[in-house]
């Protein structure tokens, strides 16, 4: 494998430990690159290290510090970081197991790939593969790299495994601050039923492959664009005008599948919409 390993290290389950290779599973995300530019000259704008007070420093002086009270720091070496004294920089123990799907998904952070280090470990890390994945169960234990230790979560993948950094508890805000404003409502028992059935329609396997990032080539169309001084492109997507306004007359268009817009109901009155009766059932 021509890729270097982004860690190394050994993967423990009581007495038995194996050696393994972590190996990221995921492409870093490409970023459309603006840089600050002069409007007057079109020169590049160049940021500058500076002490308040003392005036420019150079980068090679630059060092880390902790601040331990308000405006008051401790410099703190790489070299004194990397002896810190933690078995997860080079262990990962696994704490305990969970069934893969009792994890909620907004813990999730990154992928990697684990492969064993060497033929040795195989066998180890071969049994302790397949029993988690007899199980339908992910390990949870903790890893140190980049400067912090993280969370994870190990579970079987085709002949290797993946491990899953996690966020911690404190790291994931409380959904409660949002989601109090929303008012229990009554739900129509048809209108629940037909939206289920749009569900199911619209419901296949995914590929990923079909999705793909437009936002770059959107850009490019428009850095090309002012070059030649061609046209600027414009955005032919268009917004939905509003709320829908009778959702069931929207649900049929849309299982018929009709892109349109829904008509406004028949109004009895001032501001009131004609419905037919329907069963309701309390929703929280």
């Amino acid at each position: 494998m021509a890729q270097r390993a982004y860690w190394q290290g050994h993967l423990r389950l009581s007495l038995v430990s194996f050696a393994i290779r972590l190996y990221p599973a995921f492409v870093p995300a490409r970023q459309i690159a603006f840089h600050q530019i002069d409007k007057k000259s079109g020169q590049r704008v160049r940021q500058q290290l500076f002490v308040p007070d003392k005036g420019p420093v150079e980068r090679a002086d630059v060092v880390k510090g902790y601040e331990y009270e308000k405006d008051h720091y401790i410099e703190i070496d790489p070299d004194e970081l990397a002896q810190l004294r933690l078995p997860s920089k080079h262990t990962i123990d696994i704490a305990q197991f969970v069934e893969i799907d009792k994890i909620d998904p907004i813990y999730y952070d990154r992928p990697y790939y684990i492969v064993p280090d060497d033929k040795m470990a195989l066998p180890a890390f071969a049994t302790i593969r397949d029993a988690m994945r007899a199980n339908k169960v992910a390990a949870i234990g903790e890893i140190v790299f980049s400067g912090k230790e993280h969370l994870a979560a190990i579970r079987a993948c085709g002949k290797g495994m993946v491990l899953d950094t996690l966020r911690y508890a404190d790291e994931v805000k409380k959904s409660a601050p949002y989601f109090d404003e929303i008012e229990p409502i009554d739900i129509d028992d048809d209108q629940l039923d037909m939206a289920t059935t749009l569900i199911r329609k619209k419901t296949a396997p995914l590929e990923m492959s079909k999705f793909h990032d437009s936002y770059e080539a959107a850009v490019k169309e428009l850095v090309e664009a002012k070059l030649k001084d061609k046209p600027l492109p414009k955005e032919e997507y268009e917004a939905p005008r509003g709320n829908v306004v009778n959702l069931m007359d929207a649900l049929k268009r849309s299982l018929a599948g009709g892109d349109g817009e829904a008509k406004p109901a028949k109004k009895t009155g001032p501001g009131k919409v004609q419905a037919k009766p329907a069963v309701k059932r309390a929703r929280h």
